[in-house]
């Protein structure tokens, strides 16, 4: 099975990725961990996606985060009712209005020092965001609660429906929990927007990004 999929793979060079069947994989990642993950994806070519998820018009990113045991679709950025054709885009687009869903939602939680830092290596949603907006994110959180606060911060990132081609918009910051309690944003953190998620297994990191599944080695592999 190796060769077969290796054979169909063309190398991106600049980004150091190779694309098999729809997957870019870094160069690095173990080839059993290419084989394993294309035959889940396989599985579900043949399996189907499952009778549960006829209607359901969630996207797999958000089960895949959530650590559920949803299946892996080859468009994670796709709803579940328009890859099964049993919906069609203003289908899925009206359904959302009448259940008053914008979007995916993501959740993670953050320390104040992991922002202080900039540590979100072991982190589903790494923060991708330039210096000056992290600096005023960590201000904005340091004058809340003081520069010291110990405890995690909830992070909720809401996203902003569908595009043109039925794919699910990546969230943008919307609010916090903290305590308990909802904090908003001013409008100008508001726009920090989630590039890629993550789901780590052994030996590598799965990431979601607007191109689809990409599948990084771990850090502790580079050579």
């Amino acid at each position: 099975m190796n060769g077969e999929h290796l054979e169909k793979s063309k190398v991106n060079v600049e980004r150091h990725y190779k694309e098999i069947n729809g997957v870019r994989f870094e160069e690095g990642v173990p080839k059993e961990e290419i084989s394993s993950f294309l035959e889940r994806l396989e599985e579900m070519d043949r399996k189907g996606i499952g009778k549960g998820f006829d209607e359901d018009i969630r996207c797999c990113l958000e089960h895949a985060n959530a650590g559920s045991t949803a299946p892996i679709v080859r468009d994670p950025l796709k709803p579940y009712a328009l890859i099964l054709g049993k919906m069609t885009l203003e289908d899925v687009r009206e359904k959302m209005r009448e259940k008053g869903y914008k979007g995916m939602d993501l959740h993670e939680n953050y320390t104040l020092r992991e922002l202080q830092e900039k540590d979100f290596s072991k982190r589903r949603i790494p923060l991708n965001m330039s210096k000056a907006d992290l600096d005023k994110l960590i201000t904005h959180l340091s004058n809340l609660y003081g520069d010291g606060y110990p405890h995690p911060i909830e992070f909720i990132f809401i996203g902003e429906g569908l595009d043109d081609d039925g794919r699910y918009l990546l969230p943008h910051l919307s609010h916090i929990w903290v305590n308990g309690e909802r904090v908003d944003f001013p409008e100008d953190l508001k726009q920090i927007q989630v590039k890629e998620a993550q789901a780590f297994m052994p030996g590598s990191i799965f990431v979601v990004d607007q191109k689809g599944w990409r599948v990084n080695k771990m850090k502790e592999n580079n050579g």
